[in-house]
């Protein structure tokens, strides 16, 4: 699906998570895929509450320079029901830039080894975790929003995931979209189609 013909359109957008590594505290790896928009903010959500992530550690702009400021988790959290998300905001995430950092999955109350396959992904009757992007582009802004898959394949060593869409200007030149009103074009697991639903989880 693409959005409606305007008058002027700045450059389309689009990100890439990887997901990867230990997989009680993995590494996650944002790539902005956009032609020209700056990334703002971006979070990641674990669908089944009954998990939670601990601590965010490794937070560095593999390529750029850029500066990550974490809202969540509270890294001063020890035990107990901790943020069921992990959120950042940024300034000057440009273009082609990439960001990483890791998290630490663990069972609400306690301190354990938890692989976040299971905790991310496949969460039945609960809602998946949710990926969030937001952009800005010459003053427009807008976001991607897609939700993790029920069916992983869970014991893959690394998953990968993207959206695309462009920040409409509108036909005035100067509209701002409603969030979750920019196409979700695709959305990749390892070269397999995944269809991705579009509703965003309630935080």
């Amino acid at each position: 699906a693409g959005l409606g013909a305007s008058a002027a359109m700045a450059g389309p957008i689009g990100f890439n998570l990887t997901i990867n590594g230990n997989t009680n505290v993995p590494t996650f790896t944002l790539t902005n895929q956009s032609t020209t928009a700056q990334i703002t903010d971006y979070s990641v959500t674990i669908g089944n509450t009954d998990f939670n992530f601990d601590g965010v550690t490794a937070q560095s702009f593999t390529t750029g320079s850029g500066t990550a400021t974490l809202v969540t988790p509270d890294a001063s959290d020890s035990g107990g029901i901790r943020a069921d998300l992990i959120d950042f905001n940024f300034t000057g995430f440009d273009a082609g830039e990439v960001f990483q950092h890791n998290g630490d999955v663990d069972v609400d109350n306690s301190n354990t080894i938890q692989d976040y396959r299971t905790t991310m992904f496949n969460n039945g009757a609960a809602l998946n975790s949710v990926i969030t992007v937001g952009f800005i582009d010459d003053g427009i802004v807008g976001e991607l929003v897609l939700e993790m898959p029920d069916d992983t394949n869970g014991v893959q060593p690394s998953y990968t995931f993207s959206a695309r869409g462009n920040i409409d200007t509108g036909q005035g030149g100067g509209t701002v979209p409603e969030p979750g009103a920019l196409a979700l074009f695709g959305i990749g697991l390892l070269g397999l189609g995944v269809a991705a639903r579009r509703r965003r989880k309630n935080v």
